[in-house]
């Protein structure tokens, strides 16, 4: 796995509050905890999307929230080029995945549990994909 930056205050039992990613050859894989799209981390990781055409697989939690704004400003350094997996333990997080497909971004939602399903979909190895998300939980 790439470089991994971890830009959050880790609260403990694993519940980042913040925002991490990590790139590797194939994909960006990002955390979206609670408040991650504020502040300086938020426009170091949009930069760090407009230089890549990897696909982007962002891991919700609950309580992430992303407000119109943030959404086109995620849209738009994803442009339409790159595939974007929203996975999440609840439906809730849902949304953020049709608000991308409304702003132009090929965009879909899975479980958390679904590795196998999200890397079908963005075309990659299941065993990399399930690696950077454990590398990067770690990080978080």
């Amino acid at each position: 796995m790439g470089m991994v930056r971890a830009l959050s205050n880790r609260r403990p039992q694993r519940s980042p509050v913040g925002l991490a990613w990590a790139g590797t050859h194939e994909t960006t894989v990002a955390y979206f905890g609670e408040h991650a799209s504020s502040g300086v981390a938020w426009h170091l990781f949009l930069d760090r999307l407009r230089r890549s055409e990897r696909p982007l697989v962002i891991q919700l939690d609950e309580r992430t929230a992303l407000d119109e704004t943030q959404r086109r400003e995620l849209a738009e350094a994803v442009g339409p080029t790159s595939r974007v997996a929203v996975i999440a333990a609840s439906a809730r997080a849902r949304a953020l995945s049709t608000g991308l497909r409304w702003l132009g971004v090929e965009a879909e939602f899975f479980r958390i549990n679904h590795v196998l399903d999200v890397a079908r979909y963005l075309g990659i190895d299941r065993r990399k994909l399930a690696a950077a998300l454990n590398g990067l939980d770690a990080a978080a």
